[in-house]
């Protein structure tokens, strides 16, 4: 889903793109690509399918606002059931989603490309239930995906935490005269 008729346009070819590339490396048939793309709707009101979803998965800007209101409406119009993903990669979203959202809420912070790269990073929020977690975790095994289970929320997460020490380093091997 996304209010921007391009960006939906731009999601769709960089779909087709992303097959294509499967096909052409011989990990995934013509066929399977096929089908995969037909399985694939774009939409752009979100209140339409939210209404139907079992897993929504919120990966809007890093803007404390925008993630606020994406909650409010994924609250407004999805079923108590209803588990949210959060693919944010920093943001304390246990903080922004209102009311009972939290314990349906976790963060899978899926790395890039997400077509390509195994890891997810998974933070359960204080009122996540054990299950939720559990459940998710086996969901993206099943996408071939590898969770990363943190214990509990940390700003960054591991791997923008890590890359910032790696670019704290590196400046200061560069200001110290190390390297050029």
């Amino acid at each position: 889903c996304d209010t921007n008729a391009r960006a939906l346009g731009q999601c769709t070819k960089s779909l087709q793109t992303s097959l294509a590339l499967k096909v052409e490396l011989g990990l995934m048939s013509g066929d399977i690509a096929t089908s995969v793309a037909a399985r694939v709707s774009g939409y752009p009101d979100a209140a339409e399918v939210l209404s139907s979803a079992d897993l929504v998965i919120e990966a809007v800007s890093e803007s404390r606002d925008v993630k606020a209101a994406v909650y409010r409406q994924v609250l407004d119009c999805t079923r108590p059931e209803t588990v949210v993903w959060s693919n944010t990669s920093s943001l304390n979203v246990f903080q922004l989603a209102e009311s009972v959202l939290p314990r349906r809420l976790l963060v899978a912070h899926w790395f890039a490309p997400a077509q390509i790269m195994p890891l997810v990073e998974v933070v359960a929020g204080p009122d996540t239930p054990a299950q939720t977690v559990n459940e998710s975790t086996e969901i993206l095994r099943k996408l071939g995906k590898t969770p990363v289970l943190l214990k509990r929320y940390v700003p960054g997460f591991v791997i923008n935490r890590l890359l910032r020490a790696l670019g704290r380093e590196a400046f200061d091997m560069i200001e110290s005269g190390v390297v050029s």
